[in-house]
């Protein structure tokens, strides 16, 4: 049924959503930190702006 493969599919992907919970709950926080990092160093600044 599709309520069984919905099912299947959180049971599946658990882990990730979990993973990314975090990520959101912390985003504001983290990119407050990578901006401070980029301002004291600026070598480390360029590399961050070559993988956006």
């Amino acid at each position: 049924s599709d309520h069984q493969r919905l099912a299947d599919i959180f049971v599946q992907k658990g882990p990730y959503l979990k993973m990314y919970s975090t990520y959101i709950r912390e985003f504001d926080r983290n990119v407050a930190l990578l901006d401070e990092h980029c301002r004291k160093n600026p070598p480390f600044a360029n590399v961050v702006r070559q993988f956006e």
